[in-house]
């Protein structure tokens, strides 16, 4: 099974504006891949007046479409 690492970075620019994201998806090849590039990842970005948050999981590729996906 191949997985994907999602992160998603939040920017925020300032005091009562509405913050920006922005999501990578980054191909793993087995979830023990995905979840050392999970603590592995930084963004390591130094901008006086900028905040940013990380947050990032580990998902199952889907390759199929969910409609195919018969229960």
């Amino acid at each position: 099974m191949k997985y994907i690492l999602i992160v998603i970075a939040t920017i925020f620019v300032a005091e009562g504006e509405e913050p920006k994201q922005m999501t990578m998806e980054l191909p793993q090849k087995s979830y023990e891949e995905c979840m050392s590039a999970k603590e592995d990842f930084k963004l390591d970005i130094s901008f006086p007046f900028l905040r940013f948050e990380i947050k990032s999981e580990c998902v199952v590729e889907q390759t199929e479409s969910p409609e195919s996906i018969k229960t």
